[in-house]
């Protein structure tokens, strides 16, 4: 009897032990909790088991529940700390949320666009191995859609841009605050798109093994901080290599005045040397466009004079004089951003205002860089076609040759009995973009061509006066002449034939004659700056003039 007793006992104890065991073990497996860190601290990943090893596999919790456990613990993260996961196939990488702004804004987008998967889990005796497909942003997909967003929002800056010392150093690079705010905002919306256009879904093998009572995962991520070297890459591959954005000016057509020229972008100098360094920088050389000048330090200058010149992000002028024919040339080339910056002035503002101005005071009234004299258009003369505001304000198409300018800049011309009705001439005004035209004559140069007559009812031309002449030398590249009578073995005036030379053999695809005698004169930043027939300006109706297109500094009073 004691001995049954005793057995029984036994027996109770036994029970007792083995269900104190299993609270425990339930206790240990619904208290313990594995984070990112403590796994990445252990190198490996946890989830208990049974009591007995045998026991404990058949009761633990199945491989894919410890991955998903383990997966979410990354994606969700704790203690205030985040993670995302990526993968190159083989290998697990941990991106912890870094410190840097920069950081965190490339690991906000990763973690919207990251999201894994359980495929399968294929599990024999003591090991386990789980297949698991992550989807996650490819940073190599959206780098060309980053440098073309990069690119759309620098042009974007360029044209909100009051002047374009606020994008561009002095040698034409980017700022480097304009390019960071851009690649930011480049990357914001390339991340809104990440999840739809930019991830890619690869697969990651886990493997596990089961001992003490728990399933480990032998390949847990590893932690690398990544983030700002991935920050980096994109930036340089985003933001390097960005090409100039040339700043669009334009003068409205209906402006009476251009903008107001900043006198510190004029010059004069005596030596060549210094105006061939302006036209090595930046600023000029995209202005000229791989153009040929015709400006050369080797021209026989006239002794004495100097050279003026103005050079800012829209314009190009260089004046000098040198000897042409036995006489003083005043000749002025010009580069423009924009056609709306070649521009006529008329006396008052109004075709049938009656009182004129001396050139110096058009100008000055214009905000003029350059000027020359024009066709003298309201002389008591009825000659030729005058377009002024696209309107045509006169017709006579017998008398001369008429020079058209459209609004991109360009020189048209029309021939004498050309047309025959007005309404042919408003239609040509209309089917070109005229703005505007000039009355006198005759055309020199026509597409490369000299067509200058050997009889012209306008201007004398085989007698000797000042001559003065405006022409193209390529797009948006412009070249004023002025012939006139100086000092000493310069003391002559020229015939019409001499003055077209002159224009041919500086290389004028279009060029046209002027009025010349008193009118022809240069006028640079409201100074006279040529030799004036008889001696002194005379009034005149109207100036040919090129302006900045650069808004004017405001300053106080």
């Amino acid at each position: 009897m004691k001995k049954d007793t005793t057995a029984v006992l036994a027996l109770i104890a036994g029970i007792l032990l083995l269900l104190t065991c299993g609270v425990l073990n339930l206790f240990y497996i619904f208290s313990s909790q594995a984070t990112p860190q403590a796994l990445l601290a252990e190198g490996g990943f946890s989830a208990p088991g049974g009591i007995f090893q045998g026991m404990g596999l058949k009761n633990a919790p199945p491989p894919e529940s410890v991955v998903v456990e383990y997966m979410n613990g990354i994606d969700t993260g704790v203690n205030g700390e985040r993670f995302t996961l990526s993968t190159d196939g083989s290998r697990l990488f941990l991106d912890c949320e870094p410190s840097t702004p920069e950081g965190r804004l490339l690991f906000s987008f990763l973690q919207k666009a990251w999201s894994f998967q359980i495929s399968k889990a294929e599990t024999e005796d003591l090991k386990s191995v789980v297949t698991v497909y992550i989807t996650c942003p490819d940073t190599e997909l959206f780098a060309q859609p980053l440098k073309q967003a990069v690119t759309e929002a620098l042009a974007q800056k360029v044209a909100a841009a009051a002047r374009v010392e606020e994008i561009y150093d002095e040698n034409g690079h980017f700022r480097k605050e304009i390019t960071d705010d851009a690649f930011w905002s480049a990357l914001g919306t390339v991340s809104a798109d990440a999840k739809q256009k930019y991830s890619v879904t690869v697969s990651a093998t886990l493997n596990l093994e089961f001992y003490e009572r728990q399933w480990h995962i032998m390949n847990p991520a590893q932690l690398n901080n990544t983030l700002d070297m991935r920050v980096q890459a994109l930036h340089s591959a985003a933001v390097d290599g960005q090409e100039y954005v040339a700043k669009e000016y334009h003068i409205e057509e209906t402006a009476v005045m251009g903008p107001l020229p900043d006198q510190t972008k004029f010059g004069i100098t005596y030596d060549p040397a210094e105006v061939s360094a302006v036209l090595n920088s930046f600023t000029a050389r995209k202005l000229i466009g791989g153009q040929e000048l015709c400006w050369s330090p080797d021209v026989p200058y006239v002794y004495g004079s100097p050279i003026r010149y103005y050079l800012d992000d829209s314009l190009l002028v260089i004046e000098w004089q040198e000897e042409e024919a036995g006489m003083v040339g005043t000749f002025s080339e010009v580069f423009v951003s924009d056609g709306s910056q070649l521009r006529r002035k008329i006396a008052g503002d109004d075709y049938e205002y009656q009182h004129f101005y001396y050139a110096t005071q058009l100008a000055q009234q214009a905000n003029a860089v350059l000027a020359v004299g024009g066709d003298l258009y309201h002389h008591g003369r009825n000659c030729g076609i005058v377009v002024y505001n696209r309107t045509v304000y006169r017709f006579d198409p017998v008398t001369c040759d008429v020079c058209y300018f459209d609004t991109k800049g360009n020189m048209h011309f029309s021939y004498r009995n050309q047309f025959s009705a007005i309404e042919e001439a408003q239609r040509f005004v209309e089917d070109n973009d005229i703005l505007f035209s000039l009355s006198f004559g005759p055309v020199m140069i026509d597409n490369g061509v000299d067509v200058t007559p050997d009889y012209y009812q306008w201007g004398e031309i085989w007698d000797t006066y000042a001559r003065a002449a405006i022409g193209m030398l390529g797009e948006h590249h412009y070249l004023t002449m002025n012939l006139n009578c100086g000092t000493g073995h310069l003391y002559h005036y020229a015939n019409l034939r001499q003055a077209a030379d002159a224009m041919v053999k500086r290389k004028c695809i279009n060029a046209y004659t002027l009025d010349g005698g008193q009118t022809c004169c240069t006028v640079v930043n409201g100074e006279l700056v040529s030799p004036v027939q008889f001696g002194n300006e005379r009034y005149t109706s109207d100036i040919i003039y090129f302006a900045t297109a650069i808004p004017s500094i405001e300053t106080e009073p």
